[in-house]
């Protein structure tokens, strides 16, 4: 809903100065209702849209704009209107090795990189339009079975794990690859300026160059890693096979894992995170085994509920990838989802509006300096502090009769003033009350004696000399001037003063 206040032009003359006061345009965009949900709209592209199969697998993005996605029956390229599909062909040597796709990484020489399920490794360069394949014959792979491949732009390496494998590089100065460890399947690989980080089965997280090894807490909580991700503050995030999200540091201590099943114990219920991303709140969007595509607020550690996607998200999502507009695509079971920040700068905050109200339009909203948010409605003030998720409702009073609240309004030195449909008041927001304004005895013999029953319908302020003063626009009596500090009501019937 969107509250349009009028455009008012208030000259006031005095003999020694001319003032022109134009009150401000705003606009608001609060809806209310009872409970506090955010919509996330969602793109979905699927077979139907051109993919060569609704299975996806990876995702990635190379130099040149283009949007790579890995499926089960094929690779797709994605230039923002249509797919091109690639796919093996038994008599082209140029094509692409295989057609389920399991991993997908760029290098700094704008080629791509392809992992397969069942053919090694592939390489594409769009400057030629040919595939190049590295496999167990030609490369000394330990298997043609990959599970993830991992681009080292530092060491310009491409990290390779294997189902029953192991792990190891490809240098990409020689072509020739190297053995890590030859011993377990690995699912996760990150690659970083000081180490590598990898996770295979029943060995959980440890890094290579450290050589770090599991400890007894990470091993017994996190035993077979499928996922690892560092966030914009160095903390360390995996997915092992049960269902929780479990956090450590770079050394990779162990700090606390966050079940995001609802239940209230780690175990291997068969649900588990194949995915981490984060956005630029910090919220992680997690993809899960069985729960589709959840949200983990890191800033309260907590999995988010008050939202819900424009499109269901409940197939297994295989992969999250953050593009530099800061879009995320998520790879499921069911097709390819988009998520465009651009597409979703609105947020909706839902107020917990009393029942049976007619009438709560929101007119307004204000910050105070301790970061309480206060929203105010023709039905009374919806307030919160920083640390709460939800907003608390209060019904003002004035004479025993409910008030109608109609605008609000914050001054430049931080005081806020609210209009109700009886006067104007300053908001105590310690208590959340209200504070009656002093009106001129002076100019109680005019007309405008009745200004304490009229409509406040907008606010402004102006100096003069230095002083702030406000403009309230009373329906049917014109204009006020408000003194803030002697919290003084006056109708401008003489503006020597000025």
């Amino acid at each position: 809903m969107s509250i349009l206040l009028p455009i008012i032009q208030i000259v006031l003359a005095s003999k020694n100065v001319r003032l022109l006061i134009a009150a401000f345009l705003l606009c608001g965009f609060f809806q209310y209702a009872v409970a506090q949900e955010k919509i996330l709209n969602l793109k979905h592209y699927s077979a139907e849209q051109g993919l060569s199969d609704n299975q996806i697998t990876s995702i990635t993005r190379d130099q040149n704009g283009f949007m790579w996605i890995g499926t089960k029956d094929g690779l797709n390229r994605y230039d923002g209107r249509e797919f091109h599909v690639f796919k093996h062909l038994s008599n082209d040597t140029n094509s692409i090795c295989a057609n389920s796709i399991t991993g997908l990484a760029t290098d700094a020489d704008t080629i791509l990189w392809i992992g397969t399920a069942t053919s090694g490794l592939a390489s594409y360069d769009f400057r030629n339009g040919r595939f190049k394949s590295f496999n167990k014959a030609k490369s000394g792979f330990p298997s043609n079975a990959i599970n993830t491949i991992a681009y080292d732009k530092f060491r310009n390496r491409m990290w390779i794990g294997f189902n029953n494998g192991g792990l190891g590089y490809l240098s990409l100065e020689d072509y020739k690859y190297n053995i890590v460890d030859s011993a377990r399947s690995c699912y996760a690989l990150l690659p970083t300026r000081n180490d590598i980080y990898a996770g295979t089965i029943a060995r959980s997280i440890y890094t290579i160059i450290r050589k770090t090894k599991p400890d007894s807490v990470r091993g017994n909580n996190a035993s077979t890693i499928n996922s690892i991700f560092i966030a914009n503050d160095s903390s360390v995030w995996v997915g092992a096979w049960n269902n929780a999200i479990h956090q450590l540091d770079l050394e990779l201590n162990y700090k606390k894992y966050y079940l995001f099943d609802k239940s209230e114990k780690l175990d291997n219920s068969g649900d588990e995170i194949y995915a981490i991303n984060e956005d630029p709140s910090g919220t992680l969007w997690i993809g899960t085994k069985l729960a589709g595509l959840i949200l983990f607020d890191r800033n309260r550690n907590s999995f988010r509920d008050n939202f819900r996607f424009s499109i269901p998200v409940t197939s297994r999502v295989n992969a999250i990838y953050k593009d530099e507009f800061n879009r995320m695509w998520i790879a499921t079971l069911s097709g390819l989802y988009l998520y465009d920040p651009s597409q979703n700068q609105f947020d909706i905050t839902y107020l917990p509006v009393p029942k049976n109200t007619i009438s709560c339009h929101i007119h307004g909203k204000c910050t105070t300096r301790g970061e309480i948010e206060i929203v105010a409605g023709d039905c009374g003030l919806f307030y919160k502090d920083k640390n709460s998720t939800n907003f608390t409702f209060k019904e003002m009073i004035y004479e025993n009769l409910p008030l109608q609240l109609t605008e609000i309004f914050q001054t430049s030195e931080n005081k806020i003033f609210v209009g109700t449909n009886k006067t104007l008041f300053e908001l105590d927001t310690l208590s959340m009350s209200l504070l009656k304004m002093n009106r001129l005895v002076s100019y109680e013999s005019f007309e405008f004696f009745s200004i304490y029953a009229s409509t406040i319908n907008s606010i402004t302020e102006f100096r003069n000399s230095g002083k702030p003063y406000l403009i309230a626009s009373i329906y049917g009596h014109l204009v006020a001037i408000v003194d803030p500090d002697k919290k003084m009501l006056d109708c401008p019937l003489n503006f020597n003063q000025f």
